[in-house]
């Protein structure tokens, strides 16, 4: 240990993970690293955690084992805040695992940049015996660094929580401190959301860690992750620093908001049109959102709805010809209506930007590694339905939709 190495605490928060626990405390202890502690919060497990813990403790002296009644991903990690010593703080899932590079890369870009309050880096997917199919830059919208809020969201492209590593002074500056212990998928992203309204970001593309991918991860998202995204949006949406993003990050967030977050949902989507937030938009951004919802109903065959938003859009924008004519299109034949729609839809996923494609604000991603891992995994063959992929519009966040194991 050299005395310029700053004290790091790896905290890994655990439930009924005795399968892979004690690979992800062995990849902390293969650190080149050597001035760091593992700090393992075991959030009531009824398998063999503690065993599993306690052997790795034997072989070495720095590892802590906590145990807690059942609280939640967000409780463990918070408990593990205040039992941690080291000034940087990195979360180590249960089931995922850290590349022997990864403290040295991350602390030392820390130690670096002073003024920086977090630091993430690239990494790999992996299933669940550690083979690697994916890397994480792969898979994001961009590799932004800076200031990252009106990134961040629309986007988790930090994807994996042990890809990053966070001053604790800055974790203790917010208000309230830690982690919101009212979530759990969303967690890591509304902290990270959270600290970047303060704070730059760094970043460096250097693979640090896996991701594990395995069928019991996946299942697991199955559960309250709707509510819980649901929930961190409407953080994001009535939040003190909402109304001074840019323009474009506002427009983009309330659309994916009224088109995929509350799709279905027409009475949300009705008191989101009515909030503040939209009504802070120019009339031509109004506009375009009662739009792009009329045709969205249309397009799911709800004419009638989709024919009242749409001659909203033309009350708010009466200029615009595209939306006249949609309009009348929709008044004399929904049919046709939804074939044009389908039809402009069809061709704008296919040009680039300045063809035509003008809905795409971002770099393209890669497929979600569920589902190329599903691709090839038989034994998973019965989780390929729709909930088990990436939603096009958030990349990213599939891989944070999940509790510790």
């Amino acid at each position: 240990m050299t005395e310029r190495e700053t004290m790091v605490s790896v905290i890994i928060p655990t439930y009924n993970c005795a399968r892979f626990v004690g690979d992800a405390i062995v990849s902390a202890l293969n650190q080149r690293y050597q001035n760091f502690e593992v700090v393992v919060i075991d959030d009531g497990s009824t398998d063999d955690t503690r065993a599993v813990v306690e052997s790795c403790q034997e072989s070495r002296d720095r590892v802590r084992y906590i145990h807690q009644e059942n609280g939640g991903v967000s409780r463990a990690r918070n408990h593990g805040i205040a039992k941690s010593d080291g000034e940087y703080l990195l979360f180590l899932d249960a089931d995922d695992l850290l590349l022997p590079n990864s403290l040295t890369e991350l602390a030392s870009f820390l130690d670096a940049h002073p003024d920086t309050g977090l630091v993430y880096s690239d990494g790999y997917f992996c299933d669940a015996s550690g083979r690697e199919f994916m890397r994480l830059s792969e898979h994001r919208g961009g590799d932004f660094a800076g200031n990252v809020l009106d990134h961040i969201v629309l986007d988790n492209f930090i994807v994996a929580p042990h890809c990053a590593m966070v001053r604790r002074t800055c974790l203790e500056s917010l208000d309230p401190p830690g982690f919101d212990e009212a979530l759990s998928f969303s967690a890591d992203r509304d902290i990270w959301t959270r600290l970047a309204q303060d704070y730059t970001f760094g970043y460096i593309a250097v693979p640090t860690c896996k991701y594990r991918v395995h069928g019991d991860n996946m299942s697991s998202r199955r559960s309250g992750q709707r509510e819980d995204h649901l929930l961190y949006k409407y953080k994001v949406l009535h939040s003190a620093y909402f109304l001074s993003l840019p323009l474009t990050a506002r427009r983009s967030f309330l659309r994916r908001m009224l088109l995929k977050t509350l799709q279905g949902e027409q009475e949300a989507q009705q008191a989101l049109l009515r909030s503040p937030e939209v009504s802070s938009l120019p009339s031509g951004e109004r506009a375009s959102l009662v739009y792009f919802l009329g045709t969205q109903l249309i397009l799911d065959g709800d004419d009638i709805s989709g024919r009242s938003h749409i001659r909203t859009a033309v009350e708010i924008a009466p200029s615009s010809v595209k939306y006249r004519g949609i309009w009348l299109f929709a008044a004399i034949s929904p049919s046709f209506a939804r074939a044009v729609l389908s039809g402009w839809r069809w061709l704008g996923d296919r040009l680039p930007p300045r063809w035509g494609g003008g809905t795409r604000t971002r770099q393209p991603v890669a497929p979600s590694p569920f589902e190329g891992y599903l691709s090839w995994s038989s034994t998973l063959a019965e989780d390929t339905d729709r909930n088990h992929r990436v939603d096009r519009d958030h990349p990213g966040e599939i891989v944070n939709r999940r509790t510790s194991c």
